[in-house]
């Protein structure tokens, strides 16, 4: 994601350390989550719960690469896509 940052928003983002990293900073908690499976056993990653993805809450995450301008164009399409959407303002 750093690398995209940089080639199409022309921003330079901290590289992620690793998945956990990177989702613990995307732009709404609905949308950090992981789920990957080794050994044949599922693990699930969400650092903000997964209360918000069953309610349809949308919530930004604050940090520095998040802006209310990202958050509110993400809530915009989102709203095209999907009926109900429980929205918290940023």
């Amino acid at each position: 994601m750093h690398l995209w940052e940089k080639e199409n928003e022309n921003k330079n983002i901290d590289r992620y350390t690793n998945s956990e990293d990177a989702i613990d900073q995307w732009i709404a908690t609905v949308q950090a989550i992981g789920i990957t499976k080794k050994n044949n056993m599922i693990k699930i990653y969400a650092p903000y719960g997964l209360s918000d993805i069953f309610s349809k809450t949308i919530r930004s995450i604050k940090h520095k690469a998040n802006s209310k301008e990202l958050y509110h164009k993400k809530i915009a399409s989102w709203q095209k896509r999907f009926e109900n959407l429980n929205i918290i303002e940023w």
